[in-house]
């Protein structure tokens, strides 16, 4: 009798060996031997297969740990961060109001902090009547970004375009009375320009962003000039 007792005791007690309690957000629990609490992700073994494979939960599945000798561990989780990700290419679905097609290649440095960005666009439509849009433009964006790649973030940079620019040029006449008429013609141009911008992720792939540059350009032609000018952006973006 007495070893019949101290028996079921044994396997009662060791049903109860390294029984970590990791308790999810939805309610749920998971009877684990926890092995390891990251800032992504938490490995564990399955409290019966503690020989079998191990597993990873999202820590931000997770609200807290009850350890086998009575303790107990909250998950905190950081924001989101989205900096492994480092190539960025992007559609500027902004040129479409002004009959442009735009694309960019962004790859990011120095723990996704610093962004070196390339952009083309060029224009589908050719209206005769507008007026100060660029035909086609290329150039290179230098993004600071300093809280990195969170889920809401901003940034800051400097950036030049050069291109092709469509403008009317019009001819004033008397005769018999004042009247006027114009003609397209296309020059070169080089800007450059401040901007701020706000992103927002998704999810690790996908994010949209806005930004707006504020600077000068200058056009080549007969007259050369150099006026203040707004560039803006609207991307969607795919990160890998």
């Amino acid at each position: 009798m007495k070893l019949y007792v101290a028996l079921v005791a044994v396997l009662v007690s060791g049903s109860f060996i390294a029984q970590d309690i990791i308790n999810l957000k939805n309610k749920t629990s998971i009877k684990a031997k926890v092995l390891n609490v990251g800032v992504k992700t938490i490995s564990y073994k399955k409290h019966d297969n503690l020989s079998g494979p191990s597993y990873e939960i999202r820590s931000r599945e997770v609200t807290n740990i009850l350890y086998e000798n009575g303790t107990q561990e909250i998950i905190k989780i950081a924001a989101q961060d989205y900096s492994d990700s480092k190539n960025v290419i992007s559609f500027n679905y902004g040129d479409l109001t002004v009959a442009r097609v735009g694309v960019s290649y962004e790859r990011l440095f120095y723990k996704a902090k610093l962004g070196i960005k390339i952009p083309i666009s060029a224009s589908f439509i050719d209206y005769n009547y507008s007026n100060n849009n660029a035909r086609m433009q290329t150039g290179i964006d230098v993004n600071y970004y300093p809280l990195g790649q969170k889920t809401l973030t901003f940034y800051t940079g400097l950036s030049t375009r050069v291109g092709r620019i469509k403008q009317n040029n019009y001819y004033y006449y008397y005769e018999p009375y004042y009247s006027s008429y114009y003609y397209p013609v296309e020059s070169n141009f080089i800007s450059a320009y401040v901007n701020n911008g706000l992103l927002v992720h998704f999810n690790e792939h996908f994010s949209i962003s806005g930004q707006v540059g504020v600077g000068l350009r200058n056009i080549y032609q007969n007259n050369q000039s150099t006026n203040p000018h707004v560039n803006g952006e609207l991307n969607a973006s795919f990160r890998f």
